[in-house]
């Protein structure tokens, strides 16, 4: 994809994504540039879609790439955007859903917006944090996440969960692609 971005028309610092672009979601601001997000989804019109529909996440290169459920330690969650909007609000609400981490990574998994499973242990998330799927049986379908962790404006550590869900293991090319957060 090719697209031309350049700056809002209303001065804020934000970006306007050009065609095919058809919405953005700044989530986290970026320590290193005021004018980009630490983290952005960008959504387009899908062919036999009535709806806007995420398809990429763009992160901050100087984002660290979290490999281990244990790097997402006591962190909680509470934020779930897919295809650009959170419960049809902009900024989000929260709305019941939540992935916590405790201590040792182990994840809680509350509300509808992820995998089935209540809880999955910190050994099956960090499989699903290196490309390893997490096939959920209910739903029937793959799950693998990423995650990082940036600089903040303020100095302080801010983190952002990637969740790619797919029917099918071969490419993971279909599905959906949701962004957690804590802002």
């Amino acid at each position: 994809m090719t697209m031309t971005p350049n700056a809002n028309a209303n001065g804020d610092g934000g970006i306007a994504y050009g065609s095919p672009v058809t919405a953005g979601v700044a989530i986290a601001s970026n320590s290193k540039d005021s004018n980009l997000p630490a983290v952005a989804m960008i959504c387009q019109n899908i062919s036999g879609s009535s709806s806007t529909k995420s398809t990429d996440v763009l992160v901050t290169s100087t984002a660290t790439q979290i490999t281990s459920a244990s790097g997402l330690a006591n962190q909680t969650f509470t934020f779930f955007r897919e295809d650009c909007s959170q419960g049809g609000t902009n900024p989000p609400t929260t709305s019941g859903n939540a992935l916590v981490f405790d201590a040792n990574g182990n994840v809680t998994v509350t509300g509808t917006a992820t995998i089935s499973s209540p809880t999955i242990s910190a050994s099956t998330f960090t499989l699903a944090l290196n490309g390893q799927a997490i096939y959920d049986t209910t739903a029937g379908k793959y799950t693998v996440f990423n995650a990082f962790s940036f600089v903040k404006p303020n100095g302080s550590t801010g983190y952002a969960v990637i969740e790619h869900d797919a029917p099918a293991l071969s490419g993971m090319t279909k599905g959906v692609i949701s962004v957690w957060s804590q802002q």
